[in-house]
């Protein structure tokens, strides 16, 4: 039974192919998107309507024309919540999650504890179902 779908959007394959593992253990969060650019992000984004964004904050920007408060704006119109995610976790990097309309910013190097609960819904208990 799915409860959250989201768009994967990073351009590290390897950290995708982890992250999709991750989530794969959670039968209530189901990846509907994956894209590697900002652009690919919002065009998925726009198509997919996905309820949660987990958004690489240094991934390349792609074929747009790229503005902070114009791909904030499209990508809070597609979604319910954005998660950043990113190496860093210093103020620069915090401050660009929250352009971004982010209601988190996860360090990659915690996704393995972190993720699974800051995609599902607050109040929501952690499954039991293993692989």
């Amino acid at each position: 039974m799915c409860e959250v779908r989201v768009l994967l959007a990073d351009d590290s394959e390897v950290l995708c192919r982890a992250i999709k593992t991750l989530l794969s253990r959670e039968p209530r969060i189901e990846i509907s998107g994956e894209t590697r650019t900002f652009a690919q992000t919002v065009e998925a984004a726009t198509n997919l309507h996905p309820n949660v964004i987990l958004l690489d904050l240094h991934m390349p920007t792609g074929d747009m024309d790229f503005e902070f408060s114009t791909t904030r704006s499209r990508l809070l119109n597609c979604c319910e919540r954005v998660v950043a995610i990113s190496l860093a976790n210093d103020a620069e990097t915090n401050a660009l999650a929250e352009l971004y309309g982010a209601e988190r910013l996860l360090n990659k190097a915690n996704l393995a504890s972190e993720l699974i609960p800051a995609l599902l819904p607050s109040g929501v208990s952690l499954s039991t179902a293993t692989t």
